[in-house]
């Protein structure tokens, strides 16, 4: 539950009203602490209600409840945001702008970035020739909000950019964003935000000379603010919706209004500005309707609430409309009074539409007392400052217009270029989409061709592997053929039979030697050059044992072979059981061998040569003697150095 403020309010209310007083300074301790009994809450709070009758008193109270700045960010800004309003009531403006901007290094959130750029806007719009500054800033706070989604402070602030490109003199533009506010406003039911959306479009459509338009906007603006009990918008809007009437020469009707908005202010608000508002268009609906001496009466009244300005415009132009009074009622002199006084504030406050209207005043005092010299006189004074301020208002549209279009050119250029980005990210994108889609493509298709290709080489590997097992058979096969077994065999019963059973011992001795050599190394498909020499060491005995030493071999070596060297088995083997003789010689008579062993040997190079860089091979040349008779066959076997025997 809150505690109540009101005894501390009585305290901030002291120190507001009397700070100003001799000694103030010297007052006791306890109160001037008395002003931290508030927490920073509800200090805020407090120069937040205060700010509306007295921003004098709200400015005192920040300024005395954070006398430093070492207070958190957040509250840092709210009490910026607050000084900053109060500033703008107090017409210092530049004090304003300079909260606004401080609020820009200390805003939490991008909302509040927003909200600092909208017063800021604000402030610019109040200081003479700041309507491009403020444009800039409300632009920027649009730009945020969008970015934010805040979307109450995006309309907003269009509200507020209605206005200045209606100031700027083109309402037409301005109307656009306050249409999207309005829009926006009604749909969601914020009646505060559609009665001020409403009341600007009503202004906005009376600068464009549519004043049923305006009409109807301000009625609706009317309704709303009513609704709300929102004293401040509703006597705005009956002098709003006056002013319309009488530019349609309801000025009748005006008056009705301008009364019911007299009055409710009287009741309420009690706002001097208000009152002088009123009773100044009700003199001058007055004077439009010839009823002069009522407004005369209203003009004293005003006159007398504006004693305090005497010296502003708006008192000079009240008097330029006292002076009409008595020409109309021939008070000569006293129009004369008041045509200088109004004159000499014109002069003073540079006020050109001003001297105008006295000008314009003297013209027709003179000329109602026949002096059509002087009334003359006055009329081209009149018409000179006439053509000054349709020069200077010339100058005025162009600049307001240079602003727009500076401002328009401005968001072209930062459209384009926010266009050119999203070109640019667009390209990006599909051109990483399109080097991701290469990519995908190529290492679908490395992965599909590997597959294939180790499917190819799984294929290859089970084809050579059977291939090396098929010609490990072939090898043992070859070594002891059934032929050559056979043979054997019978050879070694003819000598049981004969009884000879040495010979028959020793041919079995030799043919199990045989056997064994060709089992043992029937795992393998290589031997060293030693093995493969033992094996056709034994398989030359056995045969020249069996044909009973028909024939004569002899094996030489090089002292430099390496003996270790890992060649194909059968590869030396076959050349001898093949071409022994030679091949001339095999011809002349009639035999051959059975050429499986080449056969092997070259199935088995091709499939070993596919790993090597370098293959094996076989080649044959006949040899002659001197008498060009077959002396025999030379059979080369080349094995490359480092042949590897792998799949």
């Amino acid at each position: 539950m809150k505690k109540n403020p009101c005894p501390v309010l009585v305290v901030l209310m002291l120190l507001a009203i009397y700070s100003h007083k001799p000694g103030f300074g010297q007052q006791s301790t306890a109160l001037k602490n008395s002003v931290f009994i508030l927490s920073a809450d509800s200090a805020l709070s407090l120069a937040k209600s205060v700010k509306m009758s007295n921003p004098d008193s709200a400015i005192k109270i920040l300024q005395h409840h954070f006398p430093t700045s070492e207070i958190p960010k957040s509250i840092t800004w709210q009490k910026n945001d607050i000084m900053a309003s109060a500033f703008i009531d107090l017409g210092k403006y530049d004090s304003a702008m300079y909260y606004a901007t401080e609020n820009l290094n200390f805003y939490a959130n991008i909302n509040q970035e927003a909200n600092s750029y909208i017063m800021l806007g604000n402030a610019h719009g109040y200081v003479p020739g700041g309507n491009a500054k403020s444009l800039e800033y409300y632009l920027k706070a649009a730009d945020v909000c969008k970015v934010s989604k805040d979307s109450i402070a995006l309309y907003r602030t269009y509200v507020n950019l209605g206005a200045l490109y209606n100031e700027l003199g083109t309402p037409e533009k301005g109307a656009a964003y306050v249409l999207e506010a309005n829009k926006f406003f009604n749909k969601k039911g914020i009646l505060l935000g559609l009665a001020h959306s409403q009341s600007s479009l009503g202004r906005m459509y009376n600068v464009m000379e549519g004043y049923d338009e305006a009409l109807n906007y301000e009625f609706a603006a009317l309704k709303s603010f009513k609704a709300l009990g929102h004293h401040q918008g509703v006597i705005s809007t009956y002098i709003n919706i006056g002013n319309n009437l009488a530019m349609k020469k309801g000025h009748e009707q005006k008056l009705l209004y301008l009364d019911s908005a007299l009055t409710l202010n009287n009741n309420t608000l009690k706002s001097k500005y208000f009152t002088e508002i009123c009773k100044i268009n009700i003199a001058t609906s007055l004077l439009a309707l010839k009823r002069f001496a009522e407004c005369d009466a209203v003009t004293d009244s005003a006159l007398t609430a504006l004693q305090n300005r005497k010296n502003s415009k708006r008192y000079g132009r009240l008097l330029s409309t006292k002076a009409k009074v008595n020409i109309a009622l021939n008070r000569t002199d006293t129009a004369k009074y008041y045509l200088e006084k109004a004159l000499e504030i014109a002069n003073n406050c540079n006020d050109f539409q001003g001297g105008y209207i006295v000008y314009k005043y003297y013209r027709t005092l003179y000329e109602k007392q026949g002096e059509y010299k002087i009334a003359l006189d006055y009329y081209i004074k009149a018409v000179e400052i006439d053509k000054n301020l349709r020069s200077a208002e010339k100058d005025r549209d162009v600049k307001n217009l240079a602003i727009v279009y500076e401002t328009e050119k401005k968001n072209q250029t930062i459209t384009y270029q926010e266009q050119e980005l999203k070109n640019i990210d667009l390209i990006n994108s599909l051109l990483i989409i399109g080097i991701l889609l290469v990519i995908i493509i190529f290492v679908t298709v490395f992965v599909y061709q590997r597959k294939v290709h180790k499917r190819k080489a799984e294929a290859e590997q089970n084809r050579k592997e059977k291939e090396i097992a098929r010609y490990k058979l072939q090898v043992v096969n070859n070594q002891i053929s059934p032929h050559f077994t056979f043979n054997a065999v019978n050879s070694l019963k003819g000598l049981i039979a004969g009884e000879k059973k040495e010979a028959a011992l020793e041919a079995f001795s030799r043919f199990s030697k045989l056997i064994n050599a060709t089992l043992t190394a029937s795992d393998s498909f290589t031997n060293t050059i030693e093995q493969e020499l033992k094996f056709i060491d034994l398989f030359l005995d056995f045969r020249k044992f069996r044909y009973e030493d028909k024939f004569e071999y002899k094996i030489n070596v090089a002292d430099d072979v390496d003996k270790n060297f890992v060649i194909l088995r059968l590869s030396v083997q076959e050349l001898v059981d093949d071409n022994g003789i030679g091949r001339e010689k095999a011809k002349k008579l009639h035999t051959s061998g059975t050429g499986k062993g080449a056969y092997i040997q070259n199935m088995m190079n091709n499939i070993l040569n596919t790993n090597n860089p370098r293959g094996c091979d076989i080649s044959y040349i006949d040899l002659y003697n001197e008498d060009g008779s077959a002396s025999g066959t030379k059979s080369i076997l080349r094995v490359p150095i480092g042949y590897k025997y792998e799949l």
